[in-house]
């Protein structure tokens, strides 16, 4: 379990001073980047299970951004499935109310307005006073290449919504996220098997490990 995090304005922050993407009407966009981000490093960070009711406008509901992994929909005190249900008698479509999948934002529903309840599986939060909401925490352990990889998938993301960059271009950054060894590779090899180095206690252990090793004259192995 992870428990040290660093938060997502120091990502943003790190954007804007490395990357040079204009202006600010992404900022909120990146939190949910973030979100997805983290997600696609998998399920090494402290989750827990959530429930929230939210508002359904023009068929559709924003997803939290602290959303790791949905179970399920619940509408009227019952589970909302997922698309249409087919009769299984004779294979036509039962005229009930469902949900469908998720954009890159939003749950889409088959009904225009109205109150669902989403239980999900949350990821460390905490909030920002400056944005006034809540943001995902970033796992401290492997941070370095970490904190690159959200670089590049919130620059990716942003490329990909027709932002503009004086120099980098979206297939190119997209491949640098994606590709064998690249930033989605590394961190995921950072923040799952982290380095000696990225592990203080861990070296602390091995350095006093070996130590002990080096003081002792023989060992010796009993065997029965």
């Amino acid at each position: 379990m992870i428990t040290k995090h660093i938060s997502s304005g120091t990502i943003i922050a790190d954007v804007f001073r490395d990357l040079n993407i204009s202006g600010s009407n992404w900022v909120m966009n990146a939190i949910e980047w973030i979100s997805f981000g983290l997600a696609e490093l998998g399920g090494s960070y402290h989750t827990e299970l959530v429930n929230e009711e939210l508002e359904v406008s023009n068929y559709r509901v924003r997803i939290p951004c602290a959303l790791h992994c949905l179970r399920e929909v619940i509408y009227n005190n019952a589970v909302l499935p997922k698309y249409n249900t087919i009769n299984i008698e004779d294979g036509s479509i039962a005229d009930v109310e469902f949900w469908n999948d998720m954009s890159p934002l939003y749950i889409k529903t088959s009904f225009e307005t109205g109150t669902i309840k989403l239980y999900y599986y949350k990821l460390a939060t905490e909030f920002d006073k400056v944005l006034n909401i809540h943001t995902p925490l970033i796992p401290e352990d492997g941070l370095m290449k970490v904190r690159i990889f959200l670089q590049e998938y919130i620059l990716m993301k942003y490329l990909g919504r027709g932002g503009k960059h004086p120099v980098r271009q979206f297939e190119e950054v997209r491949q640098g996220v994606y590709r064998p060894g690249g930033y989605l590779h590394k961190a995921k090899n950072s923040i799952n098997f982290p380095s000696l180095s990225d592990m203080g206690m861990v070296t602390r252990i091995f350095n006093k490990w070996y130590s002990d090793i080096d003081r002792m004259e023989t060992v010796t192995f009993n065997l029965k």
